[in-house]
């Protein structure tokens, strides 16, 4: 929840990163890995 706040405030790709390692490791695998696609797509 934290991380969706700070994306608020600095959208930076690292931000996008980082929280896609927090959902990932909170179990949620599914969002994490759509999160990352998409910031690929962004172009890291």
């Amino acid at each position: 929840m934290l991380y969706s706040n700070v994306r608020e405030v600095k959208p930076t790709s690292i931000v996008r990163l980082n929280w896609a390692v927090a959902l990932s490791q909170a179990r949620q695998r599914r969002e994490a890995q759509e999160l990352l696609a998409a910031t690929l797509r962004a172009g890291l």
